[in-house]
């Protein structure tokens, strides 16, 4: 099958010279085609959306942009001729992307049925992608390889910065696009959610640093505990010392967990530009968890209530510990089983139906006796809200 059109500009004039080409996706294979959530593939997400955020999913996509893989397929591609019209051949029946590319403009027209017979594409004013490659130090990258992804499509625009790092892309067609950077020696680059134009601040590249850590219950090293590096998704396993390594480390700060055997332990490690490589010991034991009973002013147990644990000396109101972790809710019985905790003040919010709210301000330690949660009955007004016909009114506010 073929495409058939011409390419003109914003006026209608004919363009000449032109590079125009048809990409598909590759099911299994390109970034648009692939899903975010391996453990959920039915998702709309792809690995090359905007919305795919995860940290693993970055790093597949990373390795595989790197690899020169995951980019849409060029089926066909030509140069418009003098009146602009242009000719690809070869299309499957399949949907395609029809894309034109010259030195001054863009164009893009997505979903074109291969056999259409007039199609036409026209290029608007050239939107580059550019900006500078820096060391930590602020000098420039040379070499540096950039590759920008078209979120949709997931078609790859390769460049290289030059002698001052500095790198330009383009002209692309108006879209969401992701930027790859990689350089030997540093940590590769995954920016999300870029138009087309000049980025506002440098790109900083990172050499690899990393952690080294220690897993103890007392003075003995704990083997086969597991070790857990919340915002990067990493997770390992103690050796034989009870030692452990985070390896290919941002300048940043990083909350690890290790546990065994329901033992929990929990530290916040800091690491600077001015280092590369910080030790660690976590102790298990420091993390742990506290039974609370939720209750009534007659002494009844409250089911369903909701109960979230928010620290109160620290910028962070979970002390770098999992969010997910701090909300909990009593079970029938009106108990509940707060944690992991560390021994600091909390503020512990309850709140159920038809109960007032209470926050409780109070420091814990592991070993403390089940905490008490006593919730006094609220004043609860009932009414329907109606228009002056009488009929009823969805969705409207109201205030107290």
């Amino acid at each position: 099958l073929q495409v058939r059109g011409r390419v003109q500009d914003a006026r209608g004039q004919p363009v000449a010279g032109i590079d125009v080409s048809a990409t598909v996706g590759l099911p299994g294979e390109t970034l648009s085609e692939l899903p975010c959530d391996t453990a959920s593939p039915d998702t709309d997400t792809h690995l090359s959306s905007a919305g795919c955020t995860s940290a693993s999913a970055w790093q597949w996509a990373l390795e595989m942009v790197e690899a020169r893989r995951g980019g849409a397929f060029v089926l066909s591609s030509t140069t418009s001729a003098a009146d602009g019209t242009f000719a690809l051949e070869g299309l499957p029946q399949a949907p395609v992307s029809l894309w034109a590319l010259g030195p001054n403009g863009a164009a893009l027209e997505e979903d074109v049925t291969p056999g259409a017979q007039d199609v036409t594409l026209v290029l608007v004013p050239g939107h580059r992608l550019s900006g500078r490659v820096v060391d930590e130090d602020g000098n420039p990258l040379p070499a540096t390889r950039l590759t920008v992804v078209h979120n949709e499509s997931a078609r790859y625009f390769e460049a290289h910065a030059d002698a001052e790092g500095r790198f330009s892309v383009g002209p692309l067609p108006e879209a969401v696009y992701t930027l790859a950077a990689s350089h030997p020696g540093k940590l590769p680059i995954w920016l999300q959610d870029l138009g087309a134009a000049l980025l506002e601040e440098d790109l900083v590249m990172h050499p690899p640093r990393r952690i080294v850590g220690q897993v103890l219950d007392g003075e003995r090293p704990v083997v086969g505990a597991t070790v857990t590096e919340q915002d990067g998704e990493r997770v390992t396993l103690t050796d034989a010392q009870g030692r452990f390594t985070f390896d290919d480390l941002l300048p940043s700060a990083y909350a690890l967990n290790a546990e065994q055997g329901g033992e929990r332990a929990f530290e916040q490690v800091e690491l600077t530009e001015h280092e590369a490589e910080v030790e660690v010991t976590l102790h298990l034991g420091t993390a742990f968890f506290l039974d609370a009973t939720v209750r009534d002013t007659a002494g009844h147990p409250v089911a369903g209530a909701s109960v979230v644990a928010l620290g109160t000396d620290g910028a962070d109101l979970t002390y770098g510990m999992d969010s997910s972790e701090l909300l909990k809710e009593s079970d029938a019985e009106g108990h509940v089983r707060l944690g992991p905790l560390l021994a600091r003040p909390y503020t512990f919010k309850v709140s159920a139906e038809r109960l007032l709210d209470l926050d409780l301000e109070k420091t814990v330690a592991r070993g403390d006796p089940p905490l008490e949660f006593v919730l006094a009955p609220a004043v609860v007004v009932e009414g329907q809200v109606t228009d002056a016909e009488g009929h009823p009114v969805e969705d409207a506010s109201l205030s107290l």
